[in-house]
């Protein structure tokens, strides 16, 4: 089998290979630091905890964030952390 891509023809195998690469490269990606905006900040902080950090305190050691500075700024947007279900609500 052969899929065109960009106008070239590239064997499927190839492809293939080249999606996953692709696929894991974006799931080994991390944020380097945290968005401002409160509300890109919640859904961004949610993500991290669930695909890279089993707890919020290794999020906030990992990316040297002041655990507290992070609740409060979310608490002012009306979310709260939960350590049972491991993200903010």
């Amino acid at each position: 089998m052969v899929i065109i891509l960009n106008t070239k023809w590239l064997p499927f195998e190839l492809f293939m290979l080249f999606l996953q690469i692709d696929i894991n490269h974006i799931k080994s990606r991390k944020m380097d630091k945290l968005p401002n905006d409160p509300m890109i900040l919640f859904g961004a902080v949610n993500m991290l905890l669930r695909d890279n950090y089993h707890s919020l305190d290794e999020l906030c050691d990992d990316m040297n964030v002041d655990r507290a500075e992070l609740e409060k700024k979310l608490a002012a947007a009306g979310f709260k952390y939960d350590k049972a279900h491991k993200k903010f609500w």
